[in-house]
């Protein structure tokens, strides 16, 4: 702590991806563009449709082998933030989400939190998108 209160927490945004091309700018302009103090690495899981050719220019990419558990070990291992905040490409979170996650991380109950999902079925033969809202989680510890 410092004589101007605590540092903020420090968040990284890791999106594992495998062949998400149609997804991958979109998805990552949109975390650019909501949470802009995020680091933001991609996770590639040996993609062979460009996906993380098109993520290079908008996050930091990392190639990791196969499995969904390995590219999420990965990205965490190279994170550098406080928070890690694991996000997938065909998710939409409401730009809300990053105050409300540092608010509820800033109680010290939370140790942690999870997202609800709603999907979007919009039109036929379309991929779903989900979209997320933060709930946080508190723990049962007592100090």
């Amino acid at each position: 702590m410092t004589s101007q209160g605590p540092r903020p927490l420090a968040v990284s945004v890791i999106v594992p991806v495998l062949d998400e091309a149609d997804r991958i700018e979109a998805s990552l302009h949109r975390l650019r563009r909501d949470f802009p103090d995020c680091e933001l690495l991609v996770v590639d899981g040996g993609s062979t449709d460009g996906s993380a050719e098109l993520a290079r220019p908008l996050a930091r990419v990392i190639a990791a082998p196969p499995g969904r558990g390995r590219q999420l070990d990965t990205g965490a291992q190279a994170a550098t933030g406080d928070v890690l905040w694991f996000q997938h490409a065909d998710t939409a979170v409401e730009a809300a989400a990053y105050g409300q996650l540092l608010g509820a991380l800033g109680d010290p109950r939370v140790i942690g939190g999870g997202l609800t999902l709603a999907f979007d079925r919009s039109s036929p033969g379309s991929r779903p998108t989900r979209s997320a809202r933060l709930t946080p989680r508190h723990s049962t510890r007592h100090s």
